[in-house]
């Protein structure tokens, strides 16, 4: 299992963070629909964060991939 190099936690999984907008429907109830699926990425933010301690460690999808899979480049 790979560690945190920002906490040095074991973690198995990293959150993705997006910037982007999604569209709501509200009627006079203030009852909304829409759905996640619905979800616009702008790609002004795209990072991948430690779940433990939140920093960014990827910007990079594949890299977040490797470093899941053990496949990182090892810092020097």
């Amino acid at each position: 299992m790979p560690k945190c190099p920002k906490c040095k936690e074991k973690i198995n999984t990293l959150i993705n963070v997006q910037s982007g907008f999604i569209y709501w429907t509200m009627n006079k109830k203030a009852d909304y629909t829409g759905s996640i699926n619905d979800f616009n990425t702008d790609d002004s933010v795209n990072e991948w964060c430690c779940p433990e301690c939140n920093e960014t460690l990827f910007n990079d999808e594949q890299d977040a991939i490797d470093f899941l899979n053990n496949k990182h480049k090892k810092e020097e």
